[in-house]
C-alpha cells in the first residue's frame, strides 16, 4: 500500500504541471493536450494496479450490509480455492 502511495506521489511530482492543467479542465469534460498520451497511456499499467488496489481495500467504506456481503463472498472464494488446492494435492 505505502509503496503505491509513494509511486503516485512521484508520478504527480514529475507530471504536476500536466495534472494541474487537466484539473482546471475537469468540469468541462475535456482532456488537456498531452494528458491522455503523456500520463494516462504511458502509465496505464500503474493506474490499473492503483484502481485494483483501491477496489480491494475499499470494502470497509461501503454500507455495512454491502461490506458483509462482499466479505462473505471473498471468504467463500478463499475457502473454495483452498479446497481446490487440496483436491490437486497442493500444500494448503
Amino acid at each position: 500500500h505505502f509503496e503505491m502511495v509513494k509511486d503516485m506521489q512521484k508520478l504527480y511530482e514529475v507530471k504536476s504541471e500536466l495534472c494541474e492543467a487537466q484539473a482546471k479542465l475537469l468540469s468541462t469534460g475535456q482532456f488537456h493536450e498531452g494528458y491522455m498520451e503523456e500520463l494516462l497511456q504511458k502509465e496505464s499499467l500503474f493506474f490499473l494496479k492503483l484502481f485494483l488496489h483501491m477496489a480491494d481495500v475499499s470494502n470497509p467504506t461501503k454500507p455495512f450490509e454491502a461490506c458483509m456481503m462482499w466479505a462473505d463472498l471473498a471468504l467463500m472464494e478463499f475457502f473454495s480455492q483452498g479446497d481446490e488446492e487440496k483436491r490437486l494435492g497442493l500444500p494448503v
